[in-house]
């Protein structure tokens, strides 16, 4: 594969860092929101674990099971999950979808388990924030 896009490592990675500098700037708003230093999240995002992910889940017609081909229920067990919009919408904790009219060349910023520190994930998010938190152990200092 590298061979035959010799330029997509390098494009991909590029993306990934303006993503982490988007993800930085949106802590800082997140903070002030909360009545928080502007640097609150700053000893978080020193050497951040990012991991990005180019997914793309194609439509389904018709009854689909949740066994299915699909993400499932879940929640993001990390701060943000960064997301390019599409006309899907987000299902929120109660279950249901929240669409907005999409927005060419915007972001859909999903909060995560790590910055709700206080809700308790109902979903398989729970899991994955205890796992994660246990392999990271600066997290449980947060």
């Amino acid at each position: 594969m590298a061979s035959t896009l010799p330029e997509f490592s390098e494009l991909i990675y590029a993306y990934h860092q303006k993503m982490v500098i988007l993800s930085k700037t949106l802590l800082k708003g997140i903070a002030l929101s909360l009545d928080l230093r502007e640097s609150h999240f700053e000893n978080l995002m020193r050497n951040p674990i990012s991991i990005q992910r180019l997914l793309h889940y194609p439509p389904q017609g018709g009854y689909v099971g949740e066994n299915i081909i699909g993400i499932g229920a879940h929640t993001d067990y990390d701060n943000l999950t960064i997301l390019a919009q599409d006309d899907v919408g987000v299902m929120n904790r109660d279950g249901d979808w929240v669409e907005g009219t999409p927005i060419h060349g915007t972001f859909v910023i999903n909060i995560g388990d790590l910055i709700q520190r206080g809700y308790k994930p109902v979903t398989c998010g729970e899991h994955k924030f205890g796992r994660f938190a246990a392999s990271y152990a600066h997290l449980a200092k947060a």
